[in-house]
């Protein structure tokens, strides 16, 4: 009250002491409550900084999906909890079928639309426990926990239909071919995507557009 007085008035020594106290702590509360919303939005702005990096660090930026160091990183994990909890784990390994075709027919930028419909289609019928990735070129991995062979191979035969049900415009209908593998004791990451791999050739062979599993002495 006797700041906002416009009438002058005499003030006592200790009174315009601590009335001088009260504006200098006043002064000092208002630079910190200034600094803290400075620091808050510093902080957010790096978090924000930090998940762009993180996502780019770890996303495919053609398809949007996990790229081939992020997908390699998952797979050992979930190896690694199949290992210690004795728990199923499959791979699925496919390929886009005649994909340099298509790209020496209609181009690289329609390949790589394909690429990008592919991946979300399949990213579309995956359970929130799968992960997919970019394996390198034409190739995806999906990585999932949980599921024994007959589950993988009925898993993977379901991506297989829907993706021939896929049009793209000029190409028409796409279609890939599926090797799938499940985690044995002892396995590897490396092991692991080298069955899937043969199981996607013989798929590959026995005509494209179809699915195939590890052998069972493999």
């Amino acid at each position: 009250m006797i700041c906002r007085d416009r009438q002058p008035r005499h003030l006592a020594p200790p009174l315009r002491y601590l009335l001088l106290q009260l504006i200098q702590l006043a002064a000092l509360r208002s630079a910190m409550l200034h600094e803290k919303r400075e620091t808050r939005h510093r902080y957010r702005l790096l978090h924000e900084r930090n998940t762009k990096l993180q996502w780019l660090a770890y996303t495919d930026p053609l398809t949007q999906v996990a790229n081939r160091h992020r997908i390699e990183q998952v797979l050992k994990a979930e190896l690694a909890i199949a290992s210690r909890n004795d728990t199923p784990l499959a791979l699925l390994l496919f390929d886009v079928d005649h994909f340099k075709s298509i790209n020496d027919t209609h181009g690289h930028e329609t390949g790589d639309r394909v690429l990008h419909r592919v991946a979300q289609e399949a990213l579309s019928q995956l359970r929130d426990s799968d992960h997919l990735g970019r394996w390198g070129g034409e190739e995806f991995v999906v990585v999932a926990p949980g599921c024994d062979l007959p589950q993988a191979h009925e898993l993977a035969c379901r991506l297989c239909h829907d993706l021939t049900q896929c049009h793209i415009e000029p190409i028409g209908q796409v279609t890939a071919s599926f090797g799938v593998a499940v985690y044995q004791p002892g396995d590897t990451s490396r092991k692991l995507v080298q069955r899937a791999d043969r199981a996607m050739y013989r798929a590959k062979r026995a005509g494209r557009a179809c699915v195939r599993t590890q052998e069972a002495y493999e």
